[in-house]
């Protein structure tokens, strides 16, 4: 692993998922895998293979380590700081740079701009750096992430100093669509306004420069929009003018070359979009000089605009396309009625107003004719003083649907009479609709409005001389509404009290006029603060309040009426009077209209026709008994469906405000109309639907119930009382008529009422349950005779019944009776049911009910849980689980306690109880079927039943693979103390079944005699095993051993008593089959299941009695259980020590050889953990096994146990098991002796010897040595002589090469030297692996060694030469010349090595030494001294060839025994032969090698040259000439002189006199390669000798290969020369 993912380690071993701080920590200080991360995300993006979780998470860790990093730099020298700092930016920004080129991945980019945001923000970065990032986002964005970076440019920007943007930055702002709009979205989020300043500034510059529409509509839009803050907006206009050079063409109206700018100007002057801009420009044209051709532009701009708004003073509100454009005439539109009405607020005047409307909206296009229409006669303006005509025309105007333009220009209209008149007008009729005229939603309304309240107050404050006006409501409404007026002095008091202190709040906010008139009414203050307490008195206030609500009783416009109803719709009571009071007739004369005229009504003023009947219905106060009941009487004559509506839902959204007596009144009416008795009546549609949106308390949902119990009793009479609602045998007789139609509503009114239970929730108290059972027996009863399930009754009434039990406590349940709790019913209904919601529902009723009362339900569980077994767990869904899983929680707790109270044991019927879920076992669906019976037996107690489950499951459904695996998941879900006591309990059951008379078995089966016990009894007899080996109990077993509580207490206790058991098991006999075997089983496996020293304490009582079968097992189960063995365990050291003994014991007292194996393998497995922590008893017990019961037992296989054990114990103890290291060596010799007696191998014994002297000479080397290194030797020529395996020999060879390398060298050499002989005679395997030890020893010790056995090895070397004297007689299968010559060569390559380790001082004597033994028989034996001289020159040809010119000066000492050699040479003897070629190659080699002109010296060259020569005469075969001739050759290239060559050519050159062709042939032949060799220097000897005659002579010669060869060798020397040799020739 790479160093800078060193910190994974941890996570990697543990394959641990890897923790995000872990990760943000490396990121934060590890820059080596910062960089490598970095880097992988970087190339993942070059190959296109990103990832985008991947990214995203590397852009969050990123960001987060820039403030981490940077904060890291905060330390030191401000200077160092600094240079930290730059670093760490460089570092981020080095990767940005790379991950920006991959515009193809948005992402990435994302994750850079994110990442230079907290660069900016958390480093101290100058404006130069911050434009550089700006430019990099928008150079890279691409078109999918451009809000990401618009975003990320308003963040930068707004760290920057300086606005200005840069020419990049500005044009890709440019490119987006909708910038400005974009950046307006994005205002609320971010700061837009330092990125808008800088792109305002970019847009002037380039403005002045080039005319651009684009970017002069952009900078235009930017300054008119809320972007720019008034100081960035000032700015930029500052800098227009300053940049504005050429002011001559700023009166165009179209934008030229020249003056963008100030044109630019002008039209921010004549904005309508901002008048904050507008103003701008104006304070701008006051500052500059007014000289100036731009302010005098600006100037005329606002002067044109200022008469522009004096013409349009007239008409605040914008203006509507009317018909002005009509060729229809206003007059045309008149009314052609003589009669003029004397107020159009009055009946029957409806045509009338609308024609004057129709014929105002025409007129009123312009002045004009809007003036001749005010003077026609319907209007009668010239009375309006007198008559109401004009006014309430103009009044029912303004307060109808019309324009607001219009609306404006009608109280306009009043306004200016007012104005024009001299009289006072007490015109106190109009302040209902000035008030609605103020509640308008529209600004010029309302502005208008308020001028007529001025105009008003000013006619109403002339002096007292001026004659008053005042109009009745006869006059208004006709003669027979009358309204309570109002006196002139309290119709002032109201106006400046009330209105003009409030105007301006009531023009701004059409629902300002509603707060003012509350606090008025009501005598709060007039204002939300408080600061100016209200001036009216309680008479006012309630005189005011009659007047308008007479005047919304009487007035014939429903928008009046809605808006002095929505104005007082806050007011309880103004004075002495309550707003119902005085609305009360209102509410009686709309309450009984019928839809129809509603809606015809509201569509004319469109209205919503909901918005007005709710209006009217509130006129009922919901805290008012007396209002609530007048209104409950009112309900029956309603007509309309949206009144009856707007009426529930006014009461359901006070509710919580009514009394609650009057909640109980609504709530039957309600219940009657809508339950009991419905009918045509609008309440029986909605009374139901009502209920279920109210908050219902549990004494109304009482009366409910009460109301269905009197519906069932007035149809009870004249039945027999003995015959209502009685069971018997199942069914029942009903006391309604099913077939009827009080039946139906009889259910329906109960599903209605259990509904409204549901829906009341907590309210719902436990007082209902009498109730509801009675209703429930009173179902059952009916369910029997209608032959009907009633399921959906049954699901509501058990949901009801569990929803109330759920929410009461024990306290408030024994205030019931419980002989109302009829858990009967339920049962009934359960077990009946086919419907699964049903079932559900009754098992969580039940459910709730334990919880509660558990005594209640106990005795009627069982036929529950078997109704479970059989039919609800075979339901695969979830819900089916939940509902068992719940019950079970609930229930079988209390059902337990009862088990045990009443009989004083709950096996027997938890048995049952178990049995019947067991029963649907194979119907469970797998992934449910675990947790459910987890929750079963966590509730019956896992300690104690959770072994119950495990034998049912095992004696029903056997050894099923799905009931093993469900087994083992049972028990993986509890503790290992749990676990353990199960296993126990199982054990406990396999006991007990084998007395006798069985006490436990018996009350979970029915016991009987014969197969069926016999076959339980081995399916129980697997099961603890079959646990132990499925749980995998021991990482937990240890970990609660470890804790030393109570857990590990319980454990140890029950695997006491376990193995008690099994042992008592063991020993009993058993007459079943195959359940012995069963039992040992068990044993192994709970061994092998518990901790080491706890297995080893038991096993040791197991050895120490028991039979040899127990025996075997159990030293079967130690081998597996040592394996578990921590040598740094104390406690398991101790346990082994105290096996050990028992084991010693046992091999002592037993006569199996197999059990003393087995005994011996486990004291070495003992040793081999322990042995260091306990040597003395450890070296005892090798010294046993050294003795006659062990390693001198007479059975093999003992012995070779005991040798391998005594391997380990050596290798183990080291020294320490010296003592009996020599008794050790003695017997291992001695059994491999037995083991290589030819025809009767033994390859364990052959190779568990010399895994003894491995492990001997490993750790104790020098102990091997004497006569038991030379019988080690011995035996091992004897062992590779004979055709063991290729294991044995391997196992030899490493034994040996342990001997090479380890031995004392001086014994090991002395050894080698006097057994050469015995491995002679073992042949040619012995020897060979004789010389590898050799081999093998020679270049383990160093040159000092080897100097100092030199004399012994060279004696050694000398023996091996002499191999060939001594050799076996020919026709031995032992050797061959083959092995032989392998031999020499091995030999020889080993005494090379030797010499490398040798100086000249010591190699020379023992050279001068070798090669006088060698000629040292020469007289005595003719063949051995060929023999032991071809051995000689062999090694000598070796070492001339290896060594070369660094030993050529040792020639000397072999040149006389050489020249003797050619000179006594004999062709008949092939050992001669044999030596002569072997001198040949060994003079040639010295030929060859002479670098020091050994060969010059003429006294050698005398001496040899004349018998090398000669040599000739005795070639008789290719392979001797092959070997001469070379050899000459190099002869004549060393001796270098010109002399000395044309001596060996003339010497060559008379072997052309033998008669014998095949000489004359060899010489030709020599002469060849001489001439090849030597080229000219040995052709120019040719002339002063008889060469050509020769040459000549020989082209005649009788033989022709002779002839051939002297014409090769004439054509050579052509060649050579380039000469012709034909005329030397003749």
């Amino acid at each position: 692993m790479p160093r800078s993912l060193k910190f994974l380690h941890p996570y990697r071993a543990r394959l641990q998922a890897l923790p995000g701080q872990v990760v943000q920590h490396a990121t934060d200080t590890n820059n080596q895998f910062f960089d490598a991360w970095s880097g992988y995300i970087i190339k993942s993006c070059r190959w296109n293979y990103q990832h985008e979780p991947m990214l995203s998470y590397w852009t969050i860790r990123m960001s987060y380590a820039v403030e981490k990093q940077l904060d890291s730099t905060k330390a030191g020298s401000v200077q160092a700081q600094r240079e930290r700092e730059e670093n760490v930016v460089r570092r981020f920004t080095n990767i940005i740079d790379k991950c920006l080129l991959f515009r193809r991945v948005p992402s990435i980019l994302i994750g850079c701009y994110i990442i230079m945001e907290r660069l900016v923000l958390a480093a101290n970065l100058n404006d130069n750096a911050i434009s550089t990032f700006m430019d990099a986002i928008a150079s890279s964005a691409v078109t999918e992430i451009h809000d990401e970076a618009l975003v990320g440019l308003a963040m930068l920007a707004q760290r920057r100093k300086n606005a200005h943007l840069s020419p990049t930055t500005t044009k890709f702002l440019m490119k987006l669509k909708n910038t400005v709009r974009k950046m307006e979205t994005k205002l609320n989020t971010i700061g837009m306004d330092r990125l808008a300043a800088g792109l305002a500034m970019g847009l002037i510059q380039e403005c002045s420069l080039e005319d651009d529409e684009v970017r002069q509509q952009a900078l235009l839009q930017l300054m008119t929009s809320n972007l720019l803050d008034d100081r960035s907006l000032g700015i930029a206009l500052q800098r227009i003018v300053e940049l504005e050079d050429n002011v001559s063409s700023i009166q165009s109206k179209t934008m030229t070359t020249s003056g963008n700018l100030g044109k630019l100007v002008l039209q921010l002057a004549e904005s309508s979009e901002s008048q904050r801009v507008v103003a701008m420009v104006q304070n701008m044209a006051v500052k500059l000089k007014p000289e100036r051709e731009l302010v005098k532009a600006i100037r005329a701009v606002m002067e044109k605009n200022h008469e522009a708004d004096k013409v349009l003073a007239i008409e605040d509100i914008p203006s509507l396309d009317m018909a002005s454009k009509s060729s229809t005439s206003w007059l045309d539109l008149m009314p052609e009625s003589i009669e003029i009405p004397l107020s159009y607020l009055a009946n029957g005047n409806d045509d009338y107003f609308s024609k004057m409307t129709a014929a105002f909206t025409q007129a009123s296009s312009n002045r004009l004719t809007l003036e001749e229409f005010l003077a026609t006669r319907s209007l009668n303006k010239e009375e309006a003083s007198t008559y109401p005509t004009f006014v309430s025309f103009f009044a029912r105007f303004w307060c109808s649907p019309s324009p607001a333009k219009l609306r404006t220009i009608a109280i306009s209209c009043v306004v200016d009479v007012l104005k024009d008149s001299s009289q006072i007008f007490n015109m106190q009729t109009l302040l209902p609709y000035i008030l609605t005229a103020l509640a308008d939603p529209v600004k010029a309304v309302r502005a208008a409005a308020a001028s007529l309240v001025i105009q008003l107050h000013t006619n109403l404050s002339k002096t007292q001389n001026t004659v008053q006006i005042e109009w009745s409501s006869q006059q208004f409404y006709g003669s027979s509404q009358t309204v309570a007026p109002l006196s002139l002095v309290q119709l002032q008091t109201i106006i400046q009290t009330v209105l003009l202190l409030n105007l301006e709040e009531m023009k701004m906010d059409n629902l300002a006029v509603q707060q003012v008139f509350c606090n008025c009414l009501t005598g709060s203050s007039s204002t939300g603060d408080g600061t100016r307490p209200d001036k009216l008195k309680k008479s006012l206030r309630a005189t005011l309040l009659g007047f308008l609500a007479d005047h919304a009783n009487w007035t014939p416009i429903l928008r009046t009426k809605l808006a002095l109803l929505n104005i007082t719709a806050n007011v309880q009571k103004a004075g002495y009077l309550s707003r119902y009071e005085a609305f009360e007739p209102l509410l009686q004369t709309w309450i009984s209209s019928d839809e129809g005229q509603l809606q015809k009504a509201c569509s004319n003023e469109k209205l919503q026709i909901g918005s007005f009947c709710s209006a009217v219905i509130k006129i009922v106060p919901a805290s008012s008994v007396a209002g609530n009941r007048s209104l409950q009487k009112l309900s029956s004559l309603i007509v309309s469906k949206t009144f009856i509506v707007s009426t529930l839902d006014y009461i359901c959204s006070s509710w919580l405000h009514i009394d609650s007596v009057i909640q109980s009144e609504w709530a039957l009416l309600f219940f009657e109309h809508g339950v009991l008795h419905r009918s045509s009546h609008l309440l029986s549609e909605f009374g139901l639907e009502t209920l279920t949106s109210l908050q219902l308390s549990t004494e109304i949902l009482e009366q409910f119930l009460g109301k269905i119990m009197s519906f069932v009793t007035e149809h009870e009479q004249g039945i027999p009382t003995t015959k209502r609602r009685k069971l018997t045998n199942g069914t029942s007789i009903a006391p309604l008529n099913v077939n009827g139609g009080d039946y139906k509503v009889y259910l329906m009114s109960v599903i209605a009422s259990l509904d409204l239970i549901r829906n009341a929730g907590l309210t719902a108290k436990y007082t209902l349950l009498p109730g509801l059972f009675r209703i429930f027996e009173d179902i059952q009863q009916s369910k029997a005779a209608l032959q009907n399930e009633l399921n959906y009754v049954h699901w509501l009434l058990l949901t009801s019944l569990r929803e109330i039990i759920s929410r009461t406590d024990k306290s408030e349940l024994s205030k019931i009776d419980h002989s109302d709790i009829r858990v009967d019913l339920v049962v009934d209904t359960l077990t009946h049911t086919v419907d699964p919601e049903t079932q559900y529902a009754a098992l969580s009723l039940l459910s709730s009910l334990a919880k509660l009362e558990p005594e209640l339900i106990v005795h009627s569980m069982m036929p529950v849980f078997t109704f479970i077994g059989s039919n609800i767990l075979k339901q695969e869904n979830n819900r089916a689980t939940h509902v068992v899983t719940q019950t079970i929680d609930s229930v079988i707790p209390p059902l337990v306690a009862s088990f045990r109270r009443t009989k004083g044991s709950s096996l027997a019927g938890v048995s049952g109880l178990i049995s019947s879920f067991v029963a649907a076992f194979e119907h469970i669906s797998p992934d449910r079927r675990l947790d459910l019976f987890a929750a079963l037996i966590d509730k019956l107690g896992p300690e104690d039943h959770l072994s119950i489950l495990f034998i049912i499951l095992q004696d029903r459904y056997g050894d099923q693979d799905t009931v093993k695996d469900f087994v083992s998941g049972m028990l993986l879900k509890h503790t290992a103390a749990v676990q353990f006591k199960t296993i126990h309990n199982c054990l406990e059951m396999l006991v007990d079944s084998l007395e006798p008379r069985p006490k436990l078995l018996k009350q979970i089966f029915a016991v009987e005699d014969g197969q069926d016990h016999e076959k339980r009894l081995l399916l129980l007899a697997k099961l603890p095993s079959e646990l132990l080996r499925a749980t995998q109990l021991m990482p937990k077993i240890t970990k609660a051993l470890r804790s030393n509580g109570s857990d590990a207490q319980m454990i140890r206790s029950s695997y006491a008593a376990m193995v008690q058991q099994v042992l008592k098991l063991v020993l009993q006999e058993q007459k079943t089959p195959h359940l012995p075997n069963l039992i040992v089983t068990i044993l192994s496996t709970l061994i092998g299941s518990f901790p080491v020293s706890e297995s080893l304490q038991a096993l040791n009582v197991v050895l120490q009695r028991g039979t040899e079968e127990i025996h075997r097992q159990v030293l079967d189960t130690f081998a597996h259980t040592i394996d578990r063995a921590q040598p740094g365990d104390a406690r398991s050291c101790n346990a082994c020590y105290e096996l050990l003994s028992s084991l010693v014991s046992l091999i002592e007292a037993s006569e199996n050889p197999g059990i003393q194996q087995n005994s011996i393998q486990c004291i070495n497995s003992i040793i081999k953990i322990y042995g260091k922590v306990n040597k003395r008893e450890s070296l005892e017990a090798m010294q046993f096994m050294t003795g006659s019961l062990c390693l001198q037992s007479s059975n093999s296989d003992t012995q070779v146990a005991a040798l391998n054990a005594l391997a380990t114990a050596v290798t183990v103890l080291g020294e320490e098991s010296l003592p009996v290291c020599p008794t050790i060596m003695s017997q291992s010799l001695d059994h491999l002796a037995e083991a290589v007696v030819e025809n009767e191998w033994n390859s364990e014994m052959h190779n568990a010897v010399y895994l003894i002297f491995a492990t001997l000479l490993s750790v104790i080397p020098w102990i091997v040595t004497g006569d038991k290194l030379d019988r080690l030797l011995e035996l091992s020529y004897a062992s590779a002589s004979n055709n063991f395996d290729a294991a044995c020999n391997d196992r030899r060879m490493k034994t040996l090469s342990l001997l090479a390398k380890n031995t004392d060298a001086a014994s090991l050499f002395n050894s080698l030297a006097h057994n050469w002989k015995k491995a002679i005679d073992a042949g040619y395997g012995a020897a060979s692996e004789h010389l590898q030890i050799l081999d093998i020893s020679i270049d383990k010790h160093s040159k000092s060694t080897i100097a100092a056995n030199a004399t012994v090895l060279i004696e050694h070397f000398m023996d091996i030469m002499d191999l060939r004297a001594p050799c076996p007689k020919s026709g031995s299968d032992d050797w061959d010349e083959a092995d032989v010559v392998s031999v020499e060569e091995s030999s020889s390559s080993i005494f090379i090595k030797t010499i490398y380790k040798l100086n000249d001082a010591h190699f020379r004597p023992l050279f001068v030494r070798m090669s006088e033994w060698a000629t040292a028989v020469k007289g005595q034996d003719q063949l051995k001294t060929i023999r032991r001289l071809a051995s000689w020159f062999s090694f000598l040809h070796k070492f001339f060839s290896t060594l070369q010119s660094i030993v050529i000066n040792y020639a000397v000492y072999v040149l006389d025994a050489a020249i003797e050699i050619l000179k006594e040479v004999s062709t008949e003897s092939s050992e001669y032969q044999l030596l002569w070629r072997k001198t040949i190659l060994t003079l040639h080699a010295t030929f060859e090698y002479d670098q020091d002109d050994f060969w010059k010296s003429p006294a050698r060259f005398s001496d040899l040259s004349a018998p090398l020569v000669d040599q000739f005469k005795h070639i008789t075969t290719d392979e001797n000439r092959d070997i001469l001739i070379p050899c000459i050759t190099a002869f004549a290239i060393a001796v270098e002189s010109v002399e000395h060559r044309a001596e060996i050519h003339a010497k060559v050159l008379e072997h052309f006199k033998s008669d014998n062709p095949v000489v004359r042939r060899n010489m030709f032949t020599c002469q060849i390669s001489l001439t090849k060799a030597l080229g000219e220097e040995w052709i120019t000897l040719f002339d002063s000798s008889s060469t050509y005659p020769i040459m000549s002579e020989a082209f005649e010669d009788d033989d022709e290969i002779v002839e051939d060869e002297a014409r090769k060798w004439k054509l050579q020397i052509e060649d050579m020369t380039g000469e012709s040799l034909d005329t030397r020739l003749q």
